[in-house]
């Protein structure tokens, strides 16, 4: 039996953006997910939840994934002074 209590963490960088993925998990009865994930790409939240399920049939699973641009040569500052 595998252990159902558990923490990982991934640190990607792919072209011009960082991904940063944490899952956390603890033993449960149920299967919950609380997926965090950067406002964006809040419409693949549903996607994500449906994958997991694949993979998990139960505990708490907290999912965290935070995506940054590392280009920043193409943002506009603004001067309002």
């Amino acid at each position: 039996m595998r252990s159902m209590t558990g923490y990982g963490r991934l640190t990607k960088n792919i072209g011009d953006y960082s991904y940063n993925v944490e899952i956390k998990s603890l033993n449960s009865k149920n299967l919950n997910i609380n997926t965090s994930i950067s406002p964006l790409f809040s419409p693949l939240e549903l996607h994500i939840q449906n994958l997991v399920k694949k993979y998990f049939k139960r505990g708490n699973l907290r999912i965290s994934i935070d995506i940054k641009l590392l280009k920043t040569d193409d943002i506009i500052d603004v001067d309002l002074g």
